[in-house]
């Protein structure tokens, strides 16, 4: 199996201050931060009205 590096990127969330986004994928993305499973630039840009 050959496993490429991943690149950083850019994860952009529309409805930053929804139900969805504060109960299920902020909670998720920290878990993934704090694993060690994102990539160390990637940026995360949470957008809201």
């Amino acid at each position: 199996m050959n496993l490429n590096p991943v690149k950083p990127s850019a994860f952009t969330l529309f409805g930053a201050l929804g139900d969805l986004a504060l109960r299920k994928l902020f909670p998720s993305l920290y878990q993934l931060d704090r694993a060690n499973l994102l990539h160390p630039d990637m940026r995360i840009l949470a957008l809201s009205r």
